[in-house]
């Protein structure tokens, strides 16, 4: 299976192309707001694109334009399932029935279709719950029978919406991994705000920003390499974007970052330049020596960063341990000097 997907959504400010190749898993990321649940909805079917084109392998689930309606495979048609944050299991159904639904709905005679509900809920350790209703299931097992009732449809396409977002602490890490075993070379397209399903259940990322792909790639590319601001902060680096002077890139705002180019860059080519945030130094004056980098900020926000403290200004971040948060004695709003050694920055093309 591969699905093509181009989407207007003008009204939405969705303007997008996605690509998905058979048997892969591609996470979509990007902040609130910036289209992620309206591409599902497009593909499932829920809804109709303004103009655009989507294909599953050699069928057309939509094509129009403007000036034509063109052709709208209905939701139930297309071969896709839709598993959202929220189970939505039918409450007045068995956790079997509920399973059992969706084969049942295609025509399968009701003992295959049981039979088959009873698989897939083995497949997800759920089959214990079989005659129960979902009143009396925890959020994690509730999870696992919608999981199982998707699956049980054989879709050619899963589509997951924030799948674990809905669940507790205990509970998300058993589904996360329930969700890497039968993920496994099925296409399946997740939308995430949560950089650990990425990187686990992942084959490649797409990051949507405003209504459009800005970057998309491998997964392992894409979070050690990345090209866009808000996949470097899901990463957890320092993104500088500017323009590659030597070995120095440079912004517009007269931000100056010294590195170590990994290709050979033309002068003026868009380059950006990516570090960790423990490789900047923090210090409330400039330390003596010369250091390749210095950088002064004024502190936006101070955040528990694991067992160290993350220091924000408005370009930069910074890890410090708590110790060297107290000597320093800083807080929101102090001036700080941040010292960043040229070995440890990455510079690349945009």
């Amino acid at each position: 299976m591969k699905l093509h997907a181009q989407l207007s959504l003008p009204e939405r400010s969705v303007d997008l192309t996605l690509a998905v190749e058979a048997g892969r898993t591609l996470a979509l990321l990007g902040p609130n707001g910036a289209g992620k649940s309206t591409a599902l909805a497009s593909i499932a079917g829920l809804l109709r694109p303004l103009s655009g084109l989507i294909t599953l392998d050699e069928r057309t689930l939509f094509s129009g334009n403007d000036s034509s309606s063109g052709e709208w495979v209905p939701p139930h048609s297309r071969g896709v399932a839709l598993l959202a944050q929220e189970a939505r299991l039918f409450p007045h159904l068995s956790v079997l029935d509920n399973v059992a639904f969706g084969p049942r709905s295609a025509g399968m005679p009701r003992g295959r279709a049981r039979e088959l509900a009873r698989e897939w809920l083995a497949q997800v350790d759920a089959e214990e719950f079989a005659d129960r209703r979902p009143a009396a299931l925890s959020g994690g097992q509730a999870q696992r029978v919608a999981i199982a009732r998707a699956l049980a449809t054989e879709p050619q396409l899963l589509l997951l919406d924030e799948p674990l977002s809905a669940l507790d602490v205990e509970s998300a890490p058993a589904i996360r991994q329930l969700l890497r075993r039968v993920l496994k070379d099925r296409s399946t397209i997740l939308v995430t705000h949560d950089i650990l399903d990425a990187v686990l259940l992942a084959d490649d990322v797409a990051v949507l920003e405003s209504g459009m792909v800005v970057e998309q790639g491998p997964t392992s590319r894409v979070l050690t390499r990345p090209t866009s601001g808000f996949a470097a902060r899901i990463a957890g680096l320092n993104l500088v974007r500017g323009t590659a002077y030597g070995t120095t890139v440079s912004t517009s705002a007269g931000l100056r970052i010294e590195g170590l180019p990994e290709e050979a860059l033309g002068e003026g080519q868009a380059a950006v330049a990516v570090f960790s945030p423990n490789a900047v130094g923090v210090y409330r004056e400039a330390p003596s020596g010369s250091p390749r980098n210095v950088v002064r900020g004024t502190v936006t926000d101070l955040e528990p960063h694991g067992h160290q403290v993350r220091v924000h200004t408005a370009y930069l971040s910074a890890d410090i341990t708590p110790a060297a948060l107290a000597e320093l004695a800083i807080g929101p709003g102090d001036e700080v000097v941040f010292t960043i050694k040229a070995s440890e920055v990455a510079v690349y093309a945009a």
